[in-house]
């Protein structure tokens, strides 16, 4: 994201054009619209783009990957989406349809969570030393799921502050940079037609709310009872992509 989302778009920041498999773009292009307009489910849409992340193009592989966000591959539903949601899903189209290609730059990001863990996991191994392999042994991992818990908290929390110091126009700009950006790929996509959001879309649910309300003490359950393997995930670093559009030079006036 642009420090200044309205600043005007800077031809010097125009590269070549990437790898373009238009054939792939459109394809997938076309079996997100069936989704979205009802013409497939969650099940028939996940098929059609199962080989997606395997193209050559980066942008049908990032489109690919961030659709999987917008359905469930467990359950078979009609589409369920928000307004949020549809509006960036029509800006991935328009990715799709420009000759823009991405580039996803990627950071880990420490913080003293992953210290947290080290010393939950180490506390777990002496209890192991010092008291084997027994019941009592339950009380502890039980009481380190607690840590886990509160360590995952801390990660959202920090997620949260890192999306807040972006500004607000993530939300209305993902993935593009900016205002100028955008509207510079939208002048260079005069086939472009975005489709309007029906608010009956975010009323529909994918299952009751009593199972998601299950799902979520299935996992808090699993986490306290299983909290090694958690915390030995959790020594690890967080992962942080970012999405860079590549504004080819054709599409800068």
């Amino acid at each position: 994201m642009d420090d200044n989302p309205y600043a005007a778009f800077p031809a010097s920041r125009a590269m070549p054009a990437g790898p373009i498999d238009r054939e792939a773009r459109d394809r997938l292009a076309a079996d997100l619209r069936d989704y979205l307009n009802d013409q497939i489910t969650a099940f028939q849409l996940d098929e059609r783009i199962f080989d997606a992340p395997l193209s050559e193009d980066p942008v049908v592989r990032f489109v690919s990957n961030e659709a999987w966000l917008f359905y469930d591959d467990c359950k078979d539903h009609q589409v369920v989406i928000d307004r949020r949601g549809w509006k960036y899903l029509q800006r991935l189209l328009l990715l799709l349809e420009s000759d823009c290609s991405v580039a996803l730059e990627r950071r880990r990001l420490w913080s003293l969570t992953q210290l947290v863990a080290v010393v939950a996991l180490a506390c777990f191994a002496g209890a192991v030393w010092q008291i084997g392999w027994n019941h009592l042994l339950w009380l502890v991992t039980i009481s380190l799921g607690l840590i886990s818990m509160l360590i995952g908290w801390l990660r959202t929390r920090g997620r949260q502050r890192l999306m807040a110091a972006v500004g607000p126009y993530q939300e209305a700009l993902a993935p593009f940079g900016s205002f100028a950006e955008l509207r510079t790929i939208c002048d260079a996509t005069p086939h472009f037609s975005r489709a309007s959001f029906s608010p009956e879309l975010a009323q529909r649910r994918i299952r009751p709310d009593s199972s998601n309300t299950i799902m979520r003490l299935q996992r808090a359950l699993s986490q306290l009872l299983y909290s090694p393997a958690y915390l030995l995930a959790q020594c690890f670093p967080m992962d942080d992509t970012t999405p860079r559009v590549i504004v080819p030079r054709r599409s800068v006036h």
